[in-house]
């Protein structure tokens, strides 16, 4: 089992088709798809950081085909999610916008924080708010998960701790 990361998929949303570089949105929704399940296997968990879906059908036909279990934190636009959600038990909706892994020393949110229980100590933040660019502040070590920073695929946990120990070496 492997845990990953991701965010902003924004699945069906047409003002994303330009900047992605697609024509269709069922062009992108499908690249995405096809991009997650390429890494994510059925036993794999995935924290999906906000922003899933923009209409409920796309949201319904995307839940049944990727892999892994899926743990979302609720980002701007995820109304979509919350009108299926119920059909899919096997993935939730955290009731939390902070979100604490403490086995793996992670702070999770929708938005990037200034400050987090763990921050001096190491935690990593990681969150996925769409128009912060950045994918590692290396005095904070913040991580942007947006798919966009990614080529449209989940990361895996593993990849975000060897980058952030290659940014953080003295």
């Amino acid at each position: 089992m492997k845990i990953f990361f991701t965010s902003n998929l924004l699945l069906s949303k047409e003002s994303m088709l330009e900047s992605r570089g697609f024509d269709t949105v069922e062009e992108m929704n499908e690249a995405i798809i096809t991009n997650w399940n390429t890494k994510v296997s059925s036993d794999d968990i995935v924290y999906h950081l906000g922003n899933f879906a923009w209409d409920p059908l796309v949201a319904e036909t995307a839940l049944s085909r990727l892999n892994g279990t899926i743990n979302f934190l609720v980002g701007e636009w995820d109304a979509a999610l919350f009108e299926i959600i119920d059909r899919y038990p096997q993935h939730i909706i955290l009731k939390d916008q902070i979100f604490y892994i403490d086995s793996f020393d992670l702070a999770l949110s929708y938005w990037p924080m200034l400050d987090w229980p763990g921050k001096r100590d190491g935690v990593i933040h990681l969150f996925g708010g769409h128009k912060y660019k950045t994918i590692v502040n290396k005095k904070e070590i913040k991580v942007n998960v947006n798919c966009d920073n990614w080529d449209l695929t989940p990361v895996e946990l593993e990849s975000i701790k060897g980058m952030v120990e290659l940014f953080t070496k003295k």
